[in-house]
């Protein structure tokens, strides 16, 4: 374990005492009144939204399997409030902390301020504009999940081969909330993709901030602004059902979708024609591998990561889903 966290402890308190942390705990399976057990603080952004269920539930049963405690706080998407909750899981003394971030820069004071404590923190999902210190430095030490450049270019070859025959092929896309890692990262790697197919013109993007009724409502402009469309891109599958179904009810055919996440819904849209295709992702895995390697770090055991986008990762992996593949990578959330 870290040491001289008690007195750094009390540093982190006073600069973030607020700390309105909304929590719920998963009890340890093992353990007894004579030893200390492994407790975990998960910073999460919405636990609302089904692909953080998923998550959270994952973590849950892992931390079962496991033997030690955890502990969740939903910042509902607020910057500040996840900067209260990081402060609040240093206050309780928690064995380590794993961060999904709001956006890439509004939980970096938290962070900053933990750093003294001796306290491991890791990113899981998304990742913070800071630089990574890797196992045994500087905090954040290593992030876990997914590489999201490599996601938008799934979505971008899927969006590719459905255009090849189209010149040009017109393109508007729904994507995730401005600022936050997936909405960069997701989009720079189909603009990586694109940008190698002159045939596709992007239209217009717009973020959608995992909000089916503003989803509705740019699909709904976008139609009346643009007579020919050929593919809508989004960065979450519900948001991809919604904007079909928008399309679906102006009468408007011929317009496909190619979506990321590989929900229930998701799959289903895919087995069914609604959604041409879909970068699957996995909310059961993303969590397992964020506790699993949260606890490595805390136990001092060794931790194997590469280097993506400039970030010792622990990877997720990812899949292009289509018509062909589809029965193979079943909806998780």
């Amino acid at each position: 374990m870290r040491i001289a966290r008690n007195l750094a402890i009390s540093g982190v308190a006073l600069l973030l005492a607020t700390t309105g942390c909304s929590s719920a705990t998963t009890p340890s399976a093992s353990g007894s009144a004579a030893s200390t057990p492994i407790k975990i603080g998960f910073a999460v952004p919405a636990s609302n939204q089904t692909y953080w269920t998923a998550y959270i539930n994952s973590v849950q049963d892992e931390a079962k399997a496991l033997g030690v405690e955890v502990t969740f706080a939903d910042a509902k998407d607020d910057a500040n409030s996840e900067v209260e909750q990081v402060a609040s899981f240093v206050t309780a003394n928690m064995s380590g902390i794993v961060l999904v971030p709001v956006d890439t820069t509004g939980p970096l004071a938290a962070v900053e301020a933990t750093a003294s404590t001796g306290i491991p923190l890791i990113t899981s999902n998304r990742v913070l504009d800071t630089t990574y210190g890797g196992v045994g430095g500087a905090i954040p030490e290593v992030h876990t999940g997914f590489d999201d450049v490599a996601i938008g270019k799934v979505n971008g070859e899927i969006l590719a081969q459905a255009c090849a025959d189209k010149d040009p092929c017109n393109v508007v896309g729904l994507t995730a909330n401005l600022g936050i890692s997936v909405q960069l990262q997701r989009s720079q790697g189909q603009d990586e993709v694109i940008k190698q197919h002159p045939n596709i013109k992007v239209l217009d993007t717009q973020p959608d901030n995992f909000d089916a009724t503003k989803a509705a409502e740019i699909t709904s402009n976008w139609l009346q602004k643009f007579p020919d469309i050929d593919f809508l891109t989004c960065h979450y599958d519900e948001m991809c059902i919604t904007a079909a179904d928008t399309i679906k009810d102006a009468g408007r055919d011929g317009i496909g979708i190619v979506g990321v996440g590989g929900s229930k819904n998701g799959i289903a849209a895919v087995e069914s024609g609604k959604i041409l295709g879909t970068a699957w992702v996995s909310p059961v895995k993303d969590g397992k591998y964020a506790l699993d390697t949260i606890v490595k770090i805390v136990k001092g055991e060794s931790v194997q990561t590469e280097d993506v986008n400039g970030i010792p990762t622990v990877s997720v992996p990812v899949a292009a889903v289509t018509k062909e593949n589809v029965k193979d990578y079943p909806g998780e959330w």
